[in-house]
């Protein structure tokens, strides 16, 4: 590629630079972004000025670009089937209208949902270039803010039993559970829901990395504009509320953590991810990095009732971050908590059979607002400038 070519690719890196998760420069990235875009259509791209917040027509980004409407029309549209940029239909007349993706969440996840779209080769190249791209610098950007981008939702039994527990009750105000540390609540919040593929666990399984038991197929949630574009475009289907329930406690009985947007209300959000600490991108930062900032964590802890405890070991096999451990002392099996490891995912509480585990609310950590909010804290609390 010759200096103005990468020029191209390094101006598109720019504006997708001025998302609020930054996009450092790397060589790694820029190959990431030739697998996602042709040097026409990264050129193209350039005359978006923002990542997500602008929208345009084919028309006015012809008029910038200033080439023949038609042709716009086409390349955008291929690249939205492809997943690499975002289109909405909106009002009556089904107007489409384009947005040049944000690169996390957004052009990584898409791309691999959409990796029908690609060949095997292309996917495989575009993998091992993000992961090199992830390790190097870019997990950095992941928990960057003291005002986290994402959050844990606990598991839905657990906190489902502490609601009915507060119901009647004379609580204080720090003890009430809100509805977003509920995760029905949550997906009643969201005006609709699509399914799609983990791009985390595909992504690493197509490196030969993927360690993990856990299934690739159906277990994230597309919430709001998200979903029309994921069924639109034929990566995913429309589910219902009530299938999004079943979907999520079957991953919590599979031993994923729910992690989403740190705003109050699946309509603000964009996704509901179930993650596994070997292969979750956000996750694997705290697991390998240990980053306390990757998570606004959940307001609860577990609580272990000892004498219920038959120090079976499934709470330690399950716990996604390696707070629980069973020592052997002179007395038998003890089972030992490290409080500062966890980060109330509910995991243990939800899977131990002897129901020995409940989660207690200790905390009231309030989620933005808003998506625009959430931008706004996560810009202003930044602490790592990469």
């Amino acid at each position: 590629m010759n200096i103005i070519t990468e020029d191209v690719y390094e101006k598109l890196r720019k504006i997708m630079n001025k998302f609020v998760l930054k996009v450092p420069k790397h060589e790694k990235l820029t190959d990431f972004l030739k697998e996602c875009f042709t040097v026409e259509e990264a050129e193209l791209l350039t005359h978006f000025t923002a990542p997500m917040i602008e929208t345009l027509s084919a028309k006015k980004l012809a008029q910038r670009a200033n080439l023949p409407e038609e042709k716009v029309t086409e390349m955008m549209e291929q690249l939205a089937k492809r997943g690499v940029v975002m289109r909405e239909v909106v009002g009556k007349k089904e107007k489409k209208m384009y947005s040049l993706m944000t690169f996390f969440p957004g052009l990584y996840e898409f791309f691999f949902v959409a990796h029908k779209e690609h060949t095997p080769e292309q996917n495989k190249r575009a993998a091992e270039f993000y992961e090199e791209y992830y390790n190097s610098i870019y997990h950095k950007e992941v928990g960057a803010s003291e005002f986290p981008f994402h959050r844990v939702l606990p598991s839905s039994a657990p906190v489902e039993h502490v609601k009915k527990l507060n119901i009647n009750e004379n609580i204080e105000p720090k003890q009430e559970i809100l509805p977003f540390e509920v995760v029905s609540d949550y997906i009643a919040t969201s005006s609709r829901i699509g399914i799609t593929m983990c791009q985390c666990r595909f992504h690493n399984d197509l490196l030969g990395r993927k360690e993990c038991d856990k299934q690739i197929d159906e277990t994230c949630l597309a919430l709001g504009i998200a979903a029309d574009f994921l069924i639109k475009m034929g990566h995913g289907r429309l589910i219902s509320k009530e299938e999004a329930m079943d979907i999520l406690k079957k991953c919590e009985e599979n031993g994923m953590v729910h992690t989403t947007m740190n705003v109050r209300s699946g309509q603000d959000s964009l996704f509901i991810c179930n993650c596994c600490p070997d292969c979750c991108v956000v996750l694997r930062e705290l697991s390998k990095y240990e980053n306390p900032l990757t998570y606004a964590i959940s307001n609860f802890k577990p609580i272990f009732n000892l004498e219920s405890c038959k120090k079976c070991g499934t709470c330690v096999k399950i716990c996604p971050l390696n707070a629980l451990e069973l020592i052997e002392t002179k007395d038998g099996k003890m089972l030992n908590f490290n409080e500062e490891k966890c980060f109330g995912c509910g995991l243990c509480a939800s899977s131990c059979p002897h129901d020995a585990v409940k989660l207690e609310k200790i905390r009231d950590q309030i989620p933005a607002e808003s998506l625009g909010d959430l931008l706004v804290k996560v810009d202003g609390t930044r602490v790592y400038y990469g």
